[in-house]
């Protein structure tokens, strides 16, 4: 703890849990979310490849210029985008009946989904390796490796944290049953999924800006 990069780790760890949640929603909420607000045979593996495929192709794209960016800022930029890719969820669902070819809700939920996992995919590639390129540079030169280990933390922390808050939010948001209910129009946005999203979106937000403000200590 005396060491001044050490401290400065734990502190950068910190304040990139909220972002962190987010990454953990992919397994630990949306499969519930996506079979109870579309309907129980969701191909859940395929939308959830989306992520990993997309991410594959556009880092052979963008990979060249990323050296162009300090590491830091591209931290920031990649913790705000994933950050924003939860507004596609948490805005109400009738508002995407204002896009053309939208007509049902299975087709709203279909676009919020699909939008949310590209846009998070683009900044969680900004955002990853840049990451573990701040640990290395941040760590002692003999010690490496032990605060690349450490680097694991928040997501160690954000899996159990998530699941307990996930849990409840599923329990009394996207509830077995919510879906027929939708279908009836009566549910307000206060009892709807999107307003789990929204109370998902404000932990995600307090990342980028918590980084920002402290950006002249972790660097």
């Amino acid at each position: 703890w005396k060491e001044s990069a050490f401290r400065k780790l734990i502190l950068f760890l910190v304040l990139t849990m909220g972002v962190r949640i987010v990454f953990t929603l992919q397994f630990l909420v949306m499969p519930k979310y996506y079979v109870r607000t579309l309907y129980d045979d969701f191909a859940i593996g395929s939308i959830n490849a989306i992520n990993t495929g997309f991410s594959n192709c556009a880092l052979l794209l963008v990979h060249p210029v990323l050296g162009r960016f300090s590491t830091v800022s591209l931290m920031i930029v990649g913790m705000s985008i994933s950050a924003f890719s939860l507004v596609f969820m948490a805005i109400p669902i009738e508002w995407y009946y204002l896009v053309p070819g939208i007509e049902t809700r299975s087709q709203a939920y279909l676009v919020a989904i699909v939008t949310q996992i590209l846009v998070f995919a683009f900044g969680e590639l900004l955002f990853s390796p840049r990451f573990s390129e701040y640990v290395a540079r941040v760590a002692p030169k003999d010690k490496v490796a032990s605060y690349m280990s450490l680097a694991a933390l928040p997501m160690f922390i954000a899996k159990p944290l998530n699941g307990i808050i996930g849990g409840l939010l599923v329990a009394y948001l996207c509830y077995d049953g919510i879906c027929a209910k939708m279908d009836t129009g009566h549910i307000g946005f206060w009892d709807s999924p999107e307003f789990m999203w929204t109370i998902y979106l404000a932990m995600a937000v307090i990342s980028p800006i918590a980084i920002i403000m402290t950006r002249k200590t972790i660097t």
